[in-house]
């Protein structure tokens, strides 16, 4: 065990400014569950710029942004709501759904609704989401491949080459 190196501080905000300005006010990276909306991921990064104003950067700090996602190329002719993608992409939606059912009284009607992104794709598809999600912040994807990682993963490698 190495008890020596300091302990990486990683905010998770899902979709939440309230933990954005945490992240801002420490300096750290930022992580969230399946939020595919670049116009959120922009307002996350204001609401930390915001917050770490007049903040000096602590030793180490870090400003990295991570997304945890499913994606699912879609093969020729392959429909985008069948078994398929729904396999791949199933356990992301449900986790969001339940996220949004535990946490609705806590937040106005039009807030935490899910919008039309989806980790369903083309090639071009899934290109132009990841380079949109890159410019509004995202440094990195942590994709979690649930029917057969090897293969899964082998195809999301082919897509960013």
């Amino acid at each position: 065990m190495n008890t020596a190196d300091p302990i990486e501080f990683v905010v998770a905000a899902l979709g939440g400014p309230k933990a954005a300005a945490v992240a801002g006010r420490r300096g750290t990276c930022l992580i969230s569950f399946g939020l595919l909306d670049p116009t959120a991921w922009h307002a996350l990064h204001d609401t930390r710029r915001h917050a770490a104003q007049g903040t000096p950067p602590g030793p180490g700090s870090r400003k990295d942004s991570y997304l945890v996602t499913s994606l699912h190329l879609l093969g020729e002719d392959e429909d985008p709501h069948g078994d398929a993608a729904r396999d791949a992409t199933g356990h992301l939606v449900l986790s969001l759904l339940a996220f949004a059912a535990d946490t609705a009284a806590a937040r106005p009607a039009s807030a935490g609704q899910l919008g039309p992104e989806e980790p369903v794709g083309t090639r071009d598809d899934l290109l132009a989401r990841i380079t949109t999600l890159e410019e509004a912040g995202v440094d990195e994807l942590i994709v979690q491949p649930v029917i057969d990682p090897p293969t899964e993963m082998a195809l999301l490698a082919k897509l960013l080459t």
